[in-house]
């Protein structure tokens, strides 16, 4: 199976289940994959040869088989997958304590990556971390002369905010069980522009990869009056 296709809710309903097929059977091989990768390890460590080739076999059949399993959690929870969005991600998970200090002259700070952690593992924070006023140090000037500038630091992680446009109650439930069954690397809402119909979707990061990550639907509503 290289595809699925669906043009109704029946559709839909048939390629979850196909989906999950699927799902099962890269399961399956990413499992297979981890148990030749350890065989190798140990086979080259009991030889007294170098292990860093299976280590990172390892690794990467450990990141594949996390990814697969994320899918079949977001999968059994009732979630689809669809074609991804341009986001405001919201809320990341992750298992670092404190965000990266990147100290700094300037003010403002970078959003934050989520991290791509196992079913329940980690915590949903605000992609932004609490950046503040820490210290005074001196520049030099282009003609010699020196300045005091203000040093700034990412102190902490701050509580995820959902956006005004999404605080409604049962999108407010919807998002409270997504973030509580920590299945998704990431939740966002799309477009991530303000739109009167917006939809709050969840992120599977893909292992190794720069490519957009998995998507799949969390709750959608429209306003009738802005029809």
């Amino acid at each position: 199976m290289n595809s699925l296709i669906a043009l109704t809710p029946q559709g839909m309903m048939k390629a979850q289940e196909d989906c999950m097929t699927w799902v099962i059977q890269k399961l399956e091989k990413a499992k297979h994959e981890l148990m030749l990768a350890d065989q190798n390890f140990n086979a080259l460590q009991r030889a007294k040869l170098r292990t860093q080739t299976a280590t990172t076999m390892i690794r990467k059949a450990r990141a594949r088989l996390t990814f697969y399993e994320k899918i079949k959690a977001a999968l059994e929870a009732g979630y689809y997958i669809i074609p991804p969005f341009d986001v405001q991600v919201f809320a990341i998970r992750t298992d670092r304590g404190n965000p990266l200090k990147d100290t700094g002259t300037h003010s403002w700070t970078n959003d934050a990556n989520a991290r791509s952690l196992p079913v329940g593992e980690g915590n949903y924070v605000d992609p932004r971390p609490t950046r503040e006023y820490v210290d005074d140090t001196t520049e030099t000037n282009r003609d010699g002369t020196t300045r005091e500038v203000k040093v700034f630091e990412n102190i902490n992680w701050a509580e995820v905010d959902l956006p005004i446009r999404a605080v409604k109650p049962q999108i407010i439930e919807a998002t409270g069980k997504a973030l509580a069954l920590k299945i998704f690397d990431a939740l966002g809402i799309a477009p991530a522009f303000r739109s009167a119909d917006p939809i709050i979707v969840g992120h599977i990061k893909r292992p190794y990869s720069n490519d957009a990550p998995l998507t799949f639907f969390v709750a959608w509503w429209l306003d009738y009056t802005d029809l």
